[in-house]
Order: C-alpha cells, then structure tokens, then sequence
C-alpha cells in the first residue's frame, strides 16, 4: 500500500481508477481542482483543528516515519535529502526510506525548516519513530534548487 498525496491543495473532482485497481507509476489516478474549497467535514471541533491551514508559522515539531504499509514496520534510512537549516516546500520530499518492498518518501508537512536530524543514513528506523525537527512557516516557501531529477519512489516488487 502507498499513499498518494495530492500535489496542491483542492477537491478531487474525479476518480480514475477502482479500489483493487493495480496502477503504474506516474499514471493519474484522479482529477484535481486545484484551490477549491473543500466542503465541511463532520467531526466537530477535532475535524476543523485538523484543516488548520498547513503553512502557518508555528513551534517546532518532530517529522516521524510514515505508515509504509500493512506488514512493514521498519526500513533503513536511504537518504537525507534536506540539510540541516535548509528551506522546503509543502509536500516536498526531505528524506527516503528503503524496505525490501518499497521506497517510501518523507514529505514536508507544511513549507518550513528542516532544523535537524535525529537520524543518520543507513540508520534502521521504526512507523512513528521521530527522525528529524521541523519548523513550519514562511521560510520555506519556495522549494529548494532541485540537485539532480531524481525519478519518483516506486514499489520494488508488485504488491
């Protein structure tokens, strides 16, 4: 299982594919409005603290190791794509972790800074394991000159 997260915020007009469908890297799996208003959740209180815009400056926190799937609960630190101090965009891709079955990317939860690192590469890390300090805000608005075009993660075996 990988998630796909959306490239912008807006409202997801359109699915392409059915739940099961196997996909290739690359191909759209839906359409989406770009800048749209998403329409109100239920949930109360707890709904709208989650939807609390994502680039607002805020205190620093830690980025942990994503979900990477049902059976996968560790890989090893592959790559530290963002040093300490350096700027990012939301969404953008700070770290890679590599299993037997997948590349998973570590994205920017918001744009900010990525103050520090609580793990080095090669490290073997855990889902939910904290691995590096982050501060959200202004800073990071703009993505970092990319270094080379690298190829998006993709699964290693079929799933």
């Amino acid at each position: 299982t990988i998630d796909v997260g959306a490239p912008a915020a807006g409202i997801v007009k359109d699915v392409l594919v059915k739940e099961g469908d196997s996909v290739n890297v690359g191909q759209a799996v839906c359409t989406l409005e770009e800048g749209g208003a998403a329409p109100a959740k239920k949930g109360g209180k707890k709904a709208a603290a989650k939807e609390a815009p994502a680039a607002a400056a805020g205190p620093t926190a830690d980025i942990e190791v994503p979900p990477m799937g049902d059976s996968i609960t560790e890989g090893a630190i592959a790559a530290l794509v963002k040093k300490p101090g350096e700027a990012c965009a939301a969404d953008e891709v700070i770290a890679q972790i590599e299993t037997d079955k997948v590349t998973i990317d570590v994205r920017a939860p918001s744009a900010g800074i990525v103050e520090g690192w609580s793990v080095n590469e090669g490290d073997t890390v855990t889902v939910g394991q904290a691995i590096a300090r982050f501060t959200p805000g202004a800073a990071g608005a703009e993505p970092a000159a990319p270094k080379g075009a690298a190829a998006p993660a993709a699964p290693k075996a079929d799933a």
